[in-house]
C-alpha cells in the first residue's frame, strides 16, 4: 500500500468532517492531524505489536469513513443521577467538561492510530455519573459495524465522579434483527473496519463495571483502545467477551493512581476458522495498598490464533500492593495456536504478586470419563468448554450479560 495514497484518504476524511464543532475541538483535531503526519507506524518490535501487523489496521483502499451511531436505551438519558448523550453533542453543550477530560487519559500522541482517531472520530458516547450517585439502571450500548465497506471511528468518554457507581454493557454486533444463521453467512462479509477509543475516569471511591461483548460478523477488523485512570479507593471491573471479527486487536491500560484502588480484567475468547485475536493489557499500580488482577480464558478451534499479553506493574510507591494474572488456553484442533505472556514488573518490596499460564488440548482422560457416562465425544467437548468458561461467566454481575455470553459460547459450539 502506498503511504501517500493512505494519507490522502485520511486527509479527505479529515476535510469532510461536519462543521459546527466548537473551536477548541476543531483545534484539537487539527493538532492531532499534524501529529499524525509526523508519526510512523508502530514497529513490530514494540511489545503490544508483536502479534498484529499494524499494516492490517490502516484504512483499506477506497474505504470511506462512515458515521457511527452507538445506540443506547434512549437518544439522551438525563436524570439527577446520570447523564448519557452523544459525545459530539456534549462537546457543544458542556465544553468546559469535555475539553477538560477528552484526550487526557488517552492522549493523541500515544500512537499513530490514536492521533488518527483524535483527528477523525465520529459518533460515540459521553457518560457522566455525578458525585455519590448509584443509579439502579445500567447503560446498554450497541454498535453495528455492518452496512458496507468503510471505517468507523466512535469515541466514548466515561466519567464516574467521587463515590458514584455504574454498570455499562457495551456490545459490538450485527443487529439482532438478523438471524443467527445470517450472522455466520457470507452475506455479512462486507469488510468493515472499526477503530474505537474509550476513556474512563474514576474519581476517588468511584466504581465501574464495564462489560464489553463483541460478536462482529466475519470480514470485520476491530481495533479497540481503552484507557482508564483510577483515583483513591476506586474500582474498575472490566469484563470482555471476544467472539467475532476476522482480526481483533484490543489494548487496555489502567493507571491506578490512588491508595487502595483496584483494577480487574476478566476475559473470554472463542476463536474458530482463521480468526486472529490479540488482547494486550497493562495495569500499573502507582500507590500503596492497591490491587489488580487479570484472568483471561481462550478456546480455539480450526486455525484460529490468540495472543494474550498482560503486564502488571507495581511502582516504587506500591507498598503492600497485590497483583496476579492468569491466562488459560484450550485448543480444540491441532492447527489452533495460542500465545500467553503474563508479565510482572515489581519496583518495590512488601508486595504480593503471582502469574500463570497454560496452553493445551482437551484432557482425554476427562473425555473418557464423560464417554463412560454415555456422552458422545462432541457432546463431551461442548460440556468441557462450557465448564472451562463458566467460572469467569459467573463473575459477571448482570444475569442478562451472563446469559448473553453463554448464548454466544453455545452458538459457536453448536456450529
Amino acid at each position: 500500500m502506498n503511504e501517500i495514497t493512505q494519507q490522502e484518504r485520511e486527509r479527505q476524511a479529515f476535510e469532510a468532517l461536519a462543521p459546527g464543532e466548537p473551536g477548541w475541538l476543531r483545534r484539537r483535531r487539527e493538532q492531532a492531524w499534524q501529529l499524525r503526519s509526523r508519526l510512523e507506524l508502530p514497529e513490530r518490535s514494540e511489545h503490544r505489536w508483536r502479534y498484529t501487523n499494524p499494516q492490517q489496521l490502516l484504512f483499506p483502499p477506497g474505504a470511506p469513513v462512515r458515521p457511527t451511531a452507538a445506540r443506547h436505551a434512549q437518544p439522551t438519558v438525563a436524570a439527577d443521577d446520570l447523564l448519557v448523550t452523544d459525545l459530539a453533542a456534549a462537546a457543544r453543550e458542556m465544553p468546559e467538561v469535555i475539553e477538560r477530560h477528552l484526550g487526557r487519559v488517552l492522549p493523541a500522541d500515544d500512537s499513530l492510530f490514536t492521533a488518527l482517531h483524535t483527528a477523525l472520530w465520529s459518533g460515540g458516547l459521553f457518560v457522566r455519573v455525578p458525585t455519590g450517585a448509584r443509579p439502579e439502571q445500567s447503560i446498554h450500548t450497541h454498535t453495528d459495524p455492518t452496512g458496507g465497506q468503510g471505517v468507523l471511528l466512535p469515541r466514548s468518554l466515561i466519567i464516574v465522579e467521587r463515590g458514584a457507581k455504574l454498570t455499562i454493557v457495551d456490545e459490538v454486533a450485527r443487529s439482532e434483527a438478523v438471524s443467527a444463521g445470517e450472522i455466520h453467512g457470507e452475506a455479512c462479509r462486507d469488510g468493515a473496519m472499526l477503530h474505537r477509543n474509550v476513556e474512563i475516569v474514576l474519581e476517588d471511591d468511584a466504581s465501574l463495571t464495564y462489560i464489553s461483548i463483541q460478536d462482529a460478523p466475519p470480514g470485520t477488523t476491530l481495533h479497540t483502545t481503552t484507557a482508564a485512570r483510577l483515583g483513591a479507593g476506586a474500582r474498575l471491573d472490566y469484563v470482555f467477551g471476544s467472539f467475532g471479527g476476522d482480526v481483533v486487536k484490543s489494548d487496555l491500560r489502567a493507571e491506578v493512581l490512588g491508595r487502595g484502588a483496584e483494577s480487574n480484567v476478566f476475559g473470554l475468547i472463542y476463536g474458530e476458522g482463521a480468526q486472529r485475536f490479540d488482547h494486550h493489557t497493562v495495569q500499573r499500580l502507582h500507590a500503596p495498598d492497591c490491587s489488580s488482577g487479570m484472568n483471561v480464558r481462550a478456546v480455539l478451534a480450526g486455525q484460529a490464533r490468540s495472543a494474550a499479553t498482560g503486564l502488571l506493574q507495581i511502582g516504587e510507591r506500591g507498598a503492600r500492593c497485590r497483583a496476579w494474572q492468569e491466562n488459560r488456553n484450550l485448543l480444540l484442533s491441532d492447527q489452533a495456536r495460542a500465545v500467553s505472556l503474563p508479565e510482572l514488573e515489581i519496583l518495590t518490596d512488601d508486595v504480593q504478586a503471582k502469574h500463570g499460564a497454560t496452553v493445551g488440548p482437551v484432557d482425554e482422560t476427562m473425555l473418557y470419563y464423560l464417554a463412560s457416562r454415555g456422552l458422545a465425544r462432541e457432546e463431551a467437548i461442548r460440556l468441557v468448554v462450557a465448564g472451562f468458561f463458566e467460572p469467569l461467566i459467573e463473575k459477571v454481575p448482570m444475569e442478562s450479560s451472563r446469559e448473553r455470553l453463554r448464548q454466544l459460547v453455545r452458538r459457536r459450539l453448536e456450529g
